[in-house]
């Protein structure tokens, strides 16, 4: 599952050479704009058949924790 969520951040982003680690920032370190990062929301939405909370997302720092949280919504 991990490495399906960093196929899809790489798919994103558009840039086959950026290192994405579990403590690399989505915002800080990666670049993602609010506009990018919902439509990586929303195609993991789609890759993974769950619904995320507007809520819980926007507390998402870093790769790690956004791994942590898609994980969790297929648990439920």
């Amino acid at each position: 599952m991990e490495e399906k969520i960093m196929q899809t951040i790489q798919e994103v982003l558009e840039e086959e050479n950026l290192v994405i680690e579990m403590e690399s920032r989505i915002s800080e370190d990666l670049g993602l704009n609010s506009y990018r990062f919902m439509s990586l929301i929303s195609d993991l939405e789609d890759e993974f058949d769950v619904e995320m909370e507007e809520k819980e997302i926007l507390k998402l720092k870093t790769i790690a924790q956004l791994i942590a949280y898609v994980k969790k919504c297929c648990n439920e």
